[in-house]
């Protein structure tokens, strides 16, 4: 063992590869009830703790002995979970009254603390390194976004978005069907199916998915189930990724657990690990192109910029707003341009076999549908005018700034029947962060409980993101060419979605998932501007620092686990078994 040698430097990469590969089997759920869930959280737990140990036997220096703490940390974890999985069933067999839910969510809420407590106080303790700690985050909230897919059907309707269902028709479930039975893409012109206009990357790989699940012997309508643990694994590794450009900022590992917490915390990101369309895949190309061009920036070698151009295509091939991220790579070119003086015509060169990559890649779905159907090149499935979601009535200024009515509920009120029809893009955007589009969110006291208090810490994570993110992009100690090429992101995608949205007056556009690779790729940036805050003024002193350490701290850990609170009763409420 001491001899293996392994290239790969993230050591999360390899605990999510052992926990993928055999936790792939479990959740297939052969076995029926408490043992498909029971089984599935210990197999995936206990694969993580081995790679963990694997890395440390392999990685470490020699003179060192691998940390006791992190084995240890993971195993109460996934203990805590299966725990959780298996009283969670016996409550919601025995009992229908969703008081007797109260104190099993104040459980949850006080057992996150005190693995929260006892993972922070190993760190202070140096028990464990900084880089061990984001391991442990990452790895934590896998468990957890494994459990909320677990319990989340493919064709919840609550949760997920125009799936339909996993049969020959339309929808994104259709979709996958289709490449699944026939092994093909639809050879029907794409307008005259729902969603099947969608560029094909994320279809193709979920159908081809569940062929190989289904070598298995395992009936289709379970291995179906199995496309959603791809999504975990996409959420994953825009994780990791997301640590990866913090890397390249110059963030310390202390810094960088608050990010990789951030992260766990917005709503969204569990809801897309349970979702079955092209978002998932969307998010993580758009993290790793962006990530790949600033490396090359750093370091321009032409391996760099070819995996960089086959990931942007990759990207336009999962979702055609994926072109979104040009503009940036396009800043971080020409900055790279006018640095490389004496080099211009190579740099040019290489441009243009970036773009013999990417542009093949990315628009030939387009180009075929074209030539085969007459389709418009940049065709968008237009919803009807007819439809009940329709509201021309509200001009640009009560879409940006008109709150009347807007929060006498939390959920998204879909249909334009009454005053209360959502038509605010600011908080419509937030209530979809935070509770995605149905009503059903919020239908037990339960849930209106946990959910009033995580709407709140929404709105307060986004207030921090404008405001230290402004910060960060001002103040704090980035190179140039990492601002230019962020703010030239976020012009883009919330010039692109106000577009989207004024074109488009529809309830169902005002979604936070059309805009989430900027909130994403924005933690990092409010993480500089807390770093700023954290090194001037009253915070330079070291009371100052622990005080301002503590308050965010809390907030995450709170946001956290009010979060999975709510989150469990949800998956409970809805009495969906898998």
């Amino acid at each position: 063992m001491k001899n293996i040698k392994i290239s790969i430097q993230n050591k999360q990469i390899i605990i999510y590869f052992f926990a993928a590969l055999l936790a792939c089997f479990a959740f297939l759920q052969v076995i029926p009830s408490y043992g498909a869930y029971t089984v599935f959280m210990a197999v995936e737990g206990i694969c993580g703790v081995i790679g963990y140990y694997i890395y440390e036997r392999c990685m470490i220096k020699k003179e060192k002995k691998p940390s006791v703490m992190v084995p240890v940390i993971m195993i109460g974890v996934f203990v805590m979970q299966c725990l959780f999985v298996v009283v969670g069933e016996m409550i919601n067999c025995f009992f229908v009254d969703n008081k007797v839910q109260w104190p099993f969510t104040v459980l949850l809420f006080l057992g996150i603390l005190i693995v929260f407590f006892f993972l922070f106080k190993a760190y202070n303790q140096n028990k464990i390194t900084a880089e061990q700690t984001i391991s442990i985050l990452i790895f934590i909230a896998f468990l957890f976004h494994l459990l909320y897919a677990q319990f989340t059907g493919i064709a919840n309707l609550a949760r997920q978005n125009d799936t339909i269902q996993f049969t020959n028709g339309g929808g994104h479930l259709g979709y996958i069907w289709h490449v699944w039975a026939y092994g093909t893409l639809p050879d029907v012109d794409p307008r005259t199916m729902w969603e099947f206009s969608q560029p094909p990357l994320y279809y193709l790989l979920s159908g081809y998915w569940i062929k190989i699940s289904s070598v298995l012997g395992v009936p289709i309508l379970k291995t179906s189930e199995n496309i959603q643990f791809f999504s975990v694994l996409c959420v994953t590794l825009t994780t990791i990724y997301l640590d990866k450009i913090m890397k390249l900022m110059g963030f310390e590992a202390e810094k960088r657990i608050w990010a990789v917490l951030f992260l766990s915390c917005i709503p969204y990101t569990t809801y897309l690990s349970g979702a079955v369309n092209n978002d998932v895949l969307l998010v993580l190309l758009t993290v790793m192109a962006f990530y790949y061009a600033l490396k090359w920036y750093e370091n321009p070698k032409l391996p760099v910029l070819i995996i960089d151009a086959v990931i942007t295509g990759l990207l336009v091939m999962s979702k055609s707003s994926g072109a979104l991220v040009a503009p940036a790579i396009a800043a971080i070119f020409i900055m790279r341009l006018l640095k490389d003086r004496g080099s211009r015509g190579k740099r040019i060169v290489e441009y243009l076999l970036y773009g013999a990559i990417s542009l093949p890649l990315g628009l030939w779905w387009n180009i075929r549908n074209v030539i085969r159907f007459g389709m418009p090149f940049l065709y968008v499935n237009e919803p009807s005018t007819d439809s009940i979601q329709y509201i021309p009535e509200y001009s640009i200024w009560e879409r940006l700034f008109d709150t009347r009515n807007q929060l006498n509920h939390l959920y998204i009120e879909l249909f334009n029947t009454s005053e209360n029809v959502d038509h605010n893009i600011i908080i419509s955007t937030l209530k979809t962060l935070t509770f995605t589009h149905s009503a059903e969110m919020m239908s037990t006291d339960v849930t209106l409980f946990w959910g009033s208090i995580l709407y709140v810490f929404t709105i307060l994570f986004a207030v921090l993101m404008i405001i230290f993110g402004f910060i960060g992009l001002w103040k704090g100690k980035i190179n140039m060419h990492h601002k230019i090429a962020w703010a030239v992101l976020v012009f883009s995608y919330l010039v692109f979605y106000l577009y989207f949205n004024v074109q488009y007056p529809f309830v169902h556009t005002m979604h936070a998932r059309y805009i989430l690779p900027v909130i994403y790729l924005g933690i990092p940036w409010m993480l500089a501007g807390m770093k700023w805050l954290w090194t001037h003024g009253k915070f330079e002193n070291v009371r100052g620092k622990k005080v301002l350490k503590y308050l965010f701290g809390g907030y995450a850990i709170g946001y956290f686990a009010v979060l999975q609170c709510y989150m469990l009763e949800i998956v409970i409420q809805a009495g969906e078994r898998i």
